[in-house]
């Protein structure tokens, strides 16, 4: 799945590249279309993997959704205008958009005592010599 991931994500940043500067869509716009677009494919997500069970842990609300999706805007609105550069390289930027997957393993980690972190480790190192490796050649 990371894998595959991958290949995606480097896909859609060489469309992304396409979109900024050969059809000349503002960076913004983009932006806003990549969230309109994210919600049915989120809610698809959603249908096909919630939990049926009748006492499963229901939503709660806390202020770190909020604090979140702020981020998120924020690292999209960086990475699309970082694109829209003529000089920008796709390799580099792809790269560093896909190096969340640190971040994403530390919070595992720390934040939810994630049991199953030492399964996660090999993949982890594969996926963070693969972007080292694009890094050193790109």
């Amino acid at each position: 799945a990371m894998f595959a991931a991958a290949l995606l994500g480097a896909t859609s940043a060489g469309y992304d590249k396409f979109l900024l500067q050969s059809e000349k869509i503002p960076p913004v716009a983009l932006q806003f279309w990549f969230a309109v677009y994210l919600v049915p494919v989120t809610g698809i997500v959603l249908l096909l993997f919630r939990n049926k069970r009748e006492n499963a842990d229901r939503f709660r609300w806390h202020w770190a959704i909020l604090l979140i999706g702020i981020f998120l805007i924020g690292s999209d609105f960086a990475y699309f205008h970082a694109m829209s550069d003529h000089t920008a390289l796709l390799s580099l930027l792809s790269t560093m958009r896909r190096s969340n997957v640190i971040i994403s393993f530390a919070a595992g980690a720390i934040l939810f005592r994630d049991a199953n972190m030492r399964r996660k480790i090999v993949p982890l190192i594969g996926i963070l010599t693969g972007l080292v490796l694009i890094l050193i050649t790109g």
